[in-house]
């Protein structure tokens, strides 16, 4: 089991085998204070510029 934390804050134990490996890259941009995030029409999430590559 893996010791994680939810995007709640909460921690939970993941087992391993529920993870995997992805190589990406991601930036986090700042300018004027202001950090540059993704949003997704589809999901209604926000992310950071990147992805897998």
């Amino acid at each position: 089991m893996i010791e994680a934390t939810s995007i709640f804050g909460n921690k939970v134990n993941v087992p391993k085998n529920k993870f995997s490996v992805r190589v990406s890259g991601y930036a986090l941009l700042i300018h004027e204070g202001k950090i540059l995030v993704v949003n997704t029409r589809s999901k209604g999430k926000y992310y950071l510029p990147g992805g897998e590559g």
